[in-house]
């Protein structure tokens, strides 16, 4: 505890990064697509086209950028990333057609889903050598924070002031808070950023890491899944013969769940090691898939969410722990941005693959029970692993 005290600006650093992370999340920018295409003139699918597109581009750009990243000390990290979701904020806010509509977003998700929330990570990894774990679980308390509060304000402003005024706010919001992060970001004690880094990897040697790639599944399934439900939660939900909404409203029900498993997780993770943790973290989202399945009460929905929200809240500080602990700190921001990479690929073909389903007439159940079995089949995967440390570790 002493040790998270005198970390506290790089904690609250961290956190306020997670939490604008929201402006580029699915599940805020989902609030805004019915204006997107009565503004636009363009049908869902089309929408949904353009956006698993700028995804995947993002998700190809995203190693890149963040190896650039890490070498900007803090102060400017605290300054590049506010100010490019601001102009991407404001650019859609001003935007009159398609293809400035669609940069937009594109600066809203490689910064947003992508950029801020592995930077977050790679600075806690950076600056806090002891209770990593609380402290990678502490500030993902970001996230929750912002699925807990974004949502209301979204509904509330659209409705005051409508689209463009109500993106011109989200501007003004991450300019207003930029002064905070730098002068958070000045009393950081690793002044130098990331750029104190000994050695690194070339992508390549990444892709053939066997105990990268055996990992890799597991990471993936959490966010490939609970996109693809979030997008369709109507077509679930109609499924079910529930109200349209039903899904939406149990969402405060997830925020809950992922707040409090976020902090949960912190101190097991240091006392137990994540790479233990890390084969039955999934356990929580197979049992509530299975749930969701299986049962039709409408109540189902909130215990759905609820408990999903478990193996969400862990994930995080799960996933960065694991990589630090096979890789190391030094090493460790190299391999979370490649798996950042494929989870926006996995984000951006989750609704490709869920629409193509539903289109077919397949069913929730065997949907969902198809997904259960994949996660067992991921999560075995890493069980299967030794505690042996990668090739290119052990000869260095």
């Amino acid at each position: 505890m002493k040790n998270l005290i005198q970390n506290r600006y790089t904690l609250i650093f961290s956190l306020l990064l997670n939490f604008v992370s929201c402006f580029g999340q699915t599940f805020f920018i989902s609030l805004f697509v019915v204006h997107f295409l009565k503004k636009f003139h363009i049908s869902a699918a089309q929408f949904g086209l353009y956006y698993s597109a700028l995804t995947l581009t993002g998700g190809l750009l995203i190693p890149q950028i963040a190896k650039y990243m890490e070498t900007l000390t803090w102060r400017s990290v605290a300054l590049v990333i506010p100010l490019v979701l601001a102009g991407s904020a404001l650019l859609l806010s001003q935007s009159g057609d398609l293809p400035t509509m669609i940069l937009a977003l594109f600066g809203l998700r490689l910064f947003g889903q992508g950029i801020s929330g592995h930077m977050s990570a790679v600075c806690v990894v950076k600056n806090i050598t002891s209770a990593r774990g609380s402290a990678l679980s502490l500030s993902s308390i970001g996230y929750p924070m912002s699925e807990a509060l974004m949502p209301g304000l979204c509904f509330v402003l659209l409705q005051k002031w409508g689209l463009e005024k109500t993106w011109m706010s989200f501007s003004v919001f991450l300019v207003a808070i930029t002064p905070l992060l730098y002068l958070l970001a000045r009393r950081i004690q690793n002044t130098s950023g990331t750029a104190t880094v000994e050695r690194t990897v070339a992508i390549g040697e990444v892709l053939k890491d066997k105990v990268f790639l055996r990992y890799l599944p597991a990471v993936l399934c959490a966010p490939f899944f609970m996109t693809g439900i979030f997008l369709y939660q109507s077509s679930f939900s109609e499924m079910k013969h529930w109200p349209v909404e039903h899904l939406s409203l149990a969402l405060s029900g997830f925020a809950l769940s992922r707040f409090l498993f976020s902090l949960f997780s912190g101190p097991l993770i240091d006392r137990i090691g994540a790479r233990r943790l890390f084969s039955f973290y999934l356990l929580p989202l197979t049992m509530a898939l299975i749930i969701l399945a299986t049962m039709n009460q409408p109540w189902v929905s909130w215990l759905f969410m609820f408990i999903a929200g478990v193996s969400i809240g862990i994930s995080g500080p799960i996933k960065s722990g694991l990589w630090t602990e096979i890789y190391g700190p030094q090493l460790h921001g190299r391999y979370r941005s490649v798996s950042s990479s494929f989870m926006v690929f996995s984000t951006a073909a989750a609704p490709f693959i869920f629409g193509v389903l539903i289109e077919q007439g397949v069913g929730i159940k065997p949907m969902l029970l198809g997904s259960a079995l994949l996660i067992i089949l991921a999560s075995l995967l890493t069980l299967a692993q030794n505690d042996e440390l990668p090739r290119k570790l052990q000869e260095t």
